[in-house]
C-alpha cells in the first residue's frame, strides 16, 4: 500500500532456483511460472475490506515469464506515478506443471518524489525503517503452518507450544539443531 502519493521506482530481481536434485534434466512436464506486477488504483477501504485487485493495469516493464533453466537473475526497473493508498500486487503463477517451480524474486520500491500533504514526514518511520523506501528481502519471510524458508545464513530463536509434533529437514540445509526447554528449565 502506498504510505503517499509520489514518484516511485520499483526495481525487481527475479530468476529460477537452481535444481540441484538432477531431476529438471529428467523432467518432460516442467515449464517454468509467469509474474507480474499490477498496480490498483482508487481502492475505496471502507468498502473493500480484503484489498482485492480491482484493477487491470499491470506494469509490463515488471511482468514477464521464466523457464525452468533461467536461473541466472533477471533485474528490471521501472518509474510511474502512484496516489496514497495505491496497492502494488506481485502475482506468481505456475505454468502448467507446478515441477520445480522454486523461484527468488525480491522487490525494492523506492520514492523519487514524495508530495507532503499534511504536516511532515518523519523519518525513519515508526519502525525504524527509512521513509519512502521498502526493500522485500529485508521486510519478510515466507512461512505458513508447516513451513518455514529462512532468507539467510544464521541463527534463528523460535518459540512454540507444542504437546506432539514432528520436526523435519527439508531443502539442502546442512543440518538443524533443536534447543528444547520444558517450563523455562
Amino acid at each position: 500500500k502506498a504510505p503517499y502519493s509520489g514518484r516511485v521506482t520499483v526495481s525487481d530481481t527475479i530468476r529460477m532456483q537452481p535444481d540441484r536434485t538432477g531431476g529438471l534434466r529428467r523432467s518432460r512436464y516442467a515449464d517454468g511460472v509467469h509474474y507480474m506486477v499490477q498496480l490498483n488504483t482508487g481502492v475505496n477501504y471502507s468498502v473493500d475490506t480484503m484489498l482485492s485487485c480491482t484493477s487491470e493495469r499491470h506494469i509490463a516493464a515488471l511482468s514477464g515469464s521464466l523457464l525452468p533453466s533461467d536461473t541466472i537473475y533477471t533485474i528490471s526497473d521501472t518509474t510511474f506515478d502512484v496516489t496514497k493508498n495505491d496497492l502494488l500486487f506481485f502475482r506468481l503463477r505456475s505454468g502448467q506443471s507446478h515441477l520445480f517451480d522454486r523461484v527468488d524474486w525480491k522487490h525494492e520500491v523506492q520514492y523519487e518524489q514524495i508530495v507532503v500533504e499534511n504536516g511532515s514526514i518523519q523519518d525513519p518511520d515508526q519502525y525504524g525503517k527509512p521513509v519512502g523506501k521498502y526493500v522485500s528481502s529485508q521486510d519478510y519471510v515466507v512461512e505458513s503452518r508447516d513451513f518455514f524458508q529462512a532468507p539467510d545464513d544464521g541463527m534463528l530463536k523460535v518459540e512454540v507450544t507444542m504437546e506432539t509434533g514432528v520436526l523435519r529437514k527439508y531443502g539442502n540445509a546442512n543440518s538443524i539443531n533443536l534447543n528444547a526447554q520444558l517450563n523455562n528449565t
